[in-house]
């Protein structure tokens, strides 16, 4: 990933790299042979990646400037954040308004710098069977390829929202129903 300069500004440092992660998700999504059905789904977050927990204390306090902290759960023992900024990030033609913001895990190296996206996958399945259907269905033009396919989007850490919402728009209906 990319050196982050551990100057006043984090959030600045992530800005001036996202051209440079674009470039790498487009690049993937094209040797995935998938990047014309992603222009058609969005994109729900992007995800950042620091080695250390000051860092991510201060990342949270330059977000919390530019947008809001609208989850934060404890995973594992560490605590994940998802901010919704006030303006969109570029990720190549997708604008994206949540950054995930993990705090790193013990005894982990985490490269500092953007790490993945996560896809909306436009189905209404709460199973894992019709999950699986609806993945199937978007991205696999025939079942020879699916094994293949699904291996490399694994492997290229392309996650899939496990619904039609966005983590921004799941947050206010959680919000609303409380």
């Amino acid at each position: 990933m990319y050196a982050l300069c551990m100057k006043n500004n984090l959030w600045t440092s992530l800005n001036n790299s996202i051209d440079d992660f674009s470039l790498r998700l487009l690049t993937s999504l094209d040797e995935l042979g998938i990047r014309d059905e992603c222009k058609k789904i969005s994109i729900d977050h992007v995800c950042v990646r620091l080695s250390d927990s000051s860092q991510v204390d201060q990342l949270r306090e330059e977000l919390s400037e530019v947008g809001q902290d609208i989850s934060t759960v404890e995973v594992s023992g560490r605590l994940i954040s998802i901010f919704q900024l006030n303006q969109p990030l570029t990720v190549g033609s997708w604008r994206v308004f949540g950054v995930e913001v993990p705090y790193p895990k013990q005894n982990h190296n985490y490269s500092n710098g953007w790490e993945h996206v996560e896809f909306v996958l436009p189905t209404t399945g709460n199973t894992m069977l019709e999950i699986r259907d609806a993945f199937t269905k978007f991205f696999l033009r025939n079942l020879s390829e699916a094994k293949k396919r699904c291996t490399n989007i694994l492997k290229m850490n392309l996650m899939l929202q496990q619904n039609n919402y966005p983590i921004q728009q799941l947050a206010l209906k959680l919000t609303e129903s409380e």
